[in-house]
């Protein structure tokens, strides 16, 4: 019994060791001190806006555009910069970020080649640095507006112990105007992208901004009927739509949970901003009949399980101390 007892209060020390420092390892994982960063705004800003840049320019007008950037660890860090054109993801966002997507054709200008200056800035440890890079206006009259952002990364050393890193990025918005009259709204539609329907059951319609307007909180429908037949067999809807000026975005319709028999289809894609509506019908066939899958769920619980650890020392502690109770009430 003395051995039994002694074995517990073994596991018991190790496990109220290893209680105490799993926290410690998770909070040294996720409570890094991260940099900031605050933007100062030139004159010719909007006084009514704030959070991103909204400026009113004159031709060829140079500006400066000041950021303060700062480290509140103990480490010296590098932060990196990218200039990007506004684009729209296919869930109808406006990413000013850098992502691959192309910016549309009608685009006559690229924020990114207004704007030059430093793409890395040090930071010193417990310091603030300040960037400054310079935005010179076309050397012409514009209509609309000109949108983009600059992303601020900290930029991470290599390591081969350190895998999970925290990545933290501050995106703001650039909008440049030379007045605040407005371009009406205007989109134009490709064909019906059909390559991915044998493989993947998913139809893809591009739809085109060619406007150096934004526009907001829109919606886009389809509506997948039989040929020459007035019943609609499917919707797929997308209530809360933004375009980026001069931008595209590839609006998905995916059939895995609404399989059609052979035959010939048309899908009529329908795009709505308050009153207006732009719309396009394009046709096609399904050469053989899917069946339906139960859809697995690709969404990763970005949760932290740490929490699951503690209960089940917890747990095991209170059975261990039972245990040792239990056998010093035998004993006596």
């Amino acid at each position: 019994m003395q051995l039994i007892k002694h074995r517990y209060s073994f596991i018991l020390v190790f496990l109220l060791i290893f209680f105490l420092h799993a926290p410690i390892i998770s909070m040294a994982q996720t409570n890094q001190e991260n940099f900031s960063v605050t933007p100062s705004y030139p004159t010719q800003q909007d006084k009514d806006v704030s959070g991103y840049y909204d400026l009113t320019v004159k031709k060829e007008e140079a500006i400066e555009l000041r950021f303060s950037l700062r480290n509140p660890s103990d480490k010296e860090i590098i932060i990196t910069n990218t200039i990007s054109p506004a684009t729209t993801n296919k869930n109808g966002q406006i990413i000013y970020g850098p992502i691959q997507t192309k910016t549309e054709s009608s685009a006559k200008y690229n924020l990114a080649k207004l704007i030059e200056g430093p793409k890395e800035t040090i930071v010193p440890a417990n310091a603030t640095t300040d960037l400054v890079i310079h935005l010179k206006a076309p050397n012409a009259d514009f209509k609309g507006i000109i949108l983009g952002g600059i992303e601020f990364e900290q930029k991470n050393e290599k390591s081969d112990t350190q895998t999970i890193q925290n990545i933290v990025a501050y995106d703001i918005p650039i909008l440049l105007r030379q007045s605040k009259q407005e371009v009406p709204l205007s989109f134009t539609f490709d064909k019906l992208d059909q390559s991915k329907l044998e493989d993947k059951q998913l139809l893809t319609q591009k739809i085109h901004n060619p406007i150096p307007t934004i526009a907001k909180k829109g919606t886009i429908t389809t509506e997948i009927r039989k040929e020459n037949l007035d019943e609609v067999l499917y919707e797929e809807t997308n209530e809360d739509v933004n375009f980026a000026p001069d931008s595209v975005m590839d609006f998905a319709i995916s059939l895995t949970d609404h399989p059609l028999p052979v035959g010939c289809y048309t899908a009529k894609t329908i795009v709505q901003f308050g009153d207006r509506k732009w719309e396009t019908t394009d046709l096609f066939r399904i050469d053989h009949s899917f069946e339906r899958t139960n859809a697995t769920s690709t969404i990763i619980n970005t949760k932290s399980n740490h929490y699951i650890y503690p209960l089940i020392i917890a747990i095991l502690i209170i059975v261990i101390v039972a245990l040792l109770y239990k056998s010093r009430t035998n004993k006596k």
